[in-house]
């Protein structure tokens, strides 16, 4: 098997050829750093050098960035991981929950122990926002680098989510600071569409690109509920059954009577259930 790698170290820093031994070596999800010697061959064909792993390896073909530290000669597969992302600007609406208890800012967290760099299991955050049609997303967000120090210089971080043929993409150019990229407050390159929506999930699938060179192969995605009505609530308490109930009901509606109806069709056999799962990802569904 062969991967496409990166090494992060000054006299090597370029593309090479990444041959795992032994042939029989098997990819998993990648929990932790895995650290293997390596032998470095400089006359590889193309002046470029070829690195050799000695034994197995755990990882995954879509991250097959590697650290080799100067001395020791070890090689680590690099993780850039989410820690949580948030949503805001001027037109954000926090949802409340059912039983009128504010849910935490932080819409996308993984709450797992061991980690498993997703926000789909109970008691992670899939915690879900509202924005009028036609306004802008804003989110802030954080990523862990590991292994320490792996990544410097300039990193450009886009997120891009795609729904339909609306393309939004978040993009910011950042300096990794005590193994972290951060983003701040950055908006969506274009408005949200205008009709009333229901993404569940939104999903932004992240690249990191180091200035100058190649997107790197590692690769995050998040995924998140957002809900996009007609014009701006203006009550106090944003409940969450009721905008799952409006939202997903008229989804792609614009016409203000089509709309009501859409919404009121809910109720005309009497049986309402309550939105499926609640923001930390319990079952709900109860019938009203």
């Amino acid at each position: 098997m062969s991967l496409s790698a990166r090494v992060v170290e000054p006299e090597l820093r370029q593309w090479v050829t990444l041959t795992v031994s032994p042939k029989t070596a098997t990819c998993g999800p990648l929990k932790t750093p895995v650290t293997v010697t390596v032998t470095i061959l400089p006359d590889a064909p193309g002046g470029q050098p070829t690195i050799e792993l000695e034994g197995a390896i755990s990882g995954t073909d879509t991250c097959g960035e590697i650290c080799i530290s100067s001395d020791s000669r070890v090689v680590k597969i690099l993780k850039i991981t989410p820690q949580f992302v948030t949503f805001g600007g001027a037109n954000v609406k926090y949802v409340a929950q059912d039983n009128n208890t504010a849910y935490p800012t932080t819409h996308w967290k993984d709450n797992s122990n061991p980690p498993d760099d997703d926000n789909d299991d109970v008691g992670d955050h899939n915690i879900p926002v509202v924005y009028p049609r036609g306004t802008t997303m804003v989110l802030s967000t954080k990523f862990d680098i590991t292994p320490a120090d792996a990544l410097s210089g300039l990193i450009t971080v886009t997120g891009t989510a795609t729904s339909g043929s609306e393309i939004y993409t978040f993009t910011k150019t950042v300096l990794p600071w005590n193994n972290v990229l951060t983003l701040n407050n950055v908006a969506a390159n274009v408005p949200l569409v205008n009709t009333i929506e229901y993404f569940d999930p939104l999903s932004i699938d992240w690249t990191f690109t180091p200035e100058g060179e190649p997107p790197l192969g590692c690769t995050a995605t998040t995924k998140h509920r957002v809900y996009v009505t007609w014009g701006v609530p203006n009550q106090k308490n944003l409940f969450e059954t009721v905008i799952d109930l409006g939202c997903r009901n008229a989804t792609g509606l614009t016409d203000k009577s089509a709309i009501i109806t859409a919404v009121f069709d809910e109720y005309t056999d009497l049986v309402v259930n309550r939105k499926a799962k609640d923001g930390f990802n319990v079952d709900d569904a109860m019938q009203l």
